[in-house]
């Protein structure tokens, strides 16, 4: 509490200002809000109430990110949110990084600013790599691997040597099978 916020509610109360002393809880009155109000709340903090004249990094900073898991989606929640939003601007601060397209909240693309990015890629990195190391278990060695080369580099010759039209019979043969992603693996 500032300590002008503190001096206003000691004054004329009789007791003596101690800048750090803890609250009295009797000064102090506790009202809940209404489901509405919450409701308005976070609308009002996401900026779904009224549209923002803001920045594009400046609104996403605001909000905590924009989950972009789908392309337009981003320009959709951005046009929901500020004054006259143009969908060139989101192009144009993407390719002038102030914003950032990245895997983050719950390993899903989200588009936060440039600012923002290296704390938030930093706080979910752990559970990203392990995430990844779950998917990666079993996943196929350097054997494997240079069989699966072998088999692709044999589709090339077959696609060049018989055409687009008759090659799928040797596309079946020689097309490695991939294991399961770890979609379901947790």
């Amino acid at each position: 509490m500032t300590s002008s916020l503190s001096r206003l509610l000691f004054e004329g109360s009789g007791r003596r200002f101690r800048p750090n002393a803890p609250l009295d809880s009797a000064l102090v009155t506790e009202r809940t809000l209404s489901q509405r109000e919450r409701n308005r709340a976070l609308l009002a903090r996401q900026l779904l109430l009224e549209p923002a004249d803001l920045p594009i990094p400046r609104t996403v900073e605001r909000i905590g990110g924009l989950q972009a898991q789908y392309a337009p989606s981003a320009y959709v929640g951005l046009w929901t949110r500020l004054k006259g939003f143009r969908r060139d601007a989101l192009t144009s601060a993407l390719e002038r990084r102030s914003v950032v397209q990245g895997t983050l909240m719950r390993s899903t693309i989200h588009l936060v600013s440039a600012r923002d990015y290296p704390a938030l890629a930093a706080g979910v990195r752990a559970a990203r790599r392990g995430s990844w190391l779950r998917a990666a278990r079993g996943a196929a060695d350097e054997r494997t691997m240079a069989g699966t080369a072998a088999r692709l580099r044999s589709n090339r010759r077959i696609f060049r040597s018989r055409g687009p039209s008759n090659a799928s019979a040797g596309f079946k043969r020689n097309t490695p099978h991939p294991p399961a992603s770890g979609c379901g693996r947790r």
